[in-house]
């Protein structure tokens, strides 16, 4: 069992940047106590589910996946043309 909030906030980003259905760049980690929260934006459906998933590294931990969606970039209006 990992202890400690944050060894597992880097223990789930570093599940986060292994998986390859998820891009941990557009996702944030917050962790208090045993509760976890996802926030963030990713491409598709499975790439949110993963991060559930990942995040999920005991039945002591609790997740809140609040990860948005974004399966059209082109209309978020947070998005940016270099």
């Amino acid at each position: 069992m990992i202890n400690g909030e944050e060894q597992i906030k880097r223990a789930i980003v570093e599940a986060l940047c292994e998986d390859p259905d998820v891009d941990a760049a557009g996702i944030s980690v917050r962790v208090t106590g045993s509760l976890v929260v996802l926030t963030g934006t990713v491409p598709n459906q499975r790439a949110r589910d993963a991060a559930y998933r990942d995040a999920l590294l005991s039945d002591d931990i609790e997740v809140k996946n609040f990860i948005v969606v974004n399966d059209n970039p082109i209309d978020d209006p947070k998005a940016h043309i270099a």
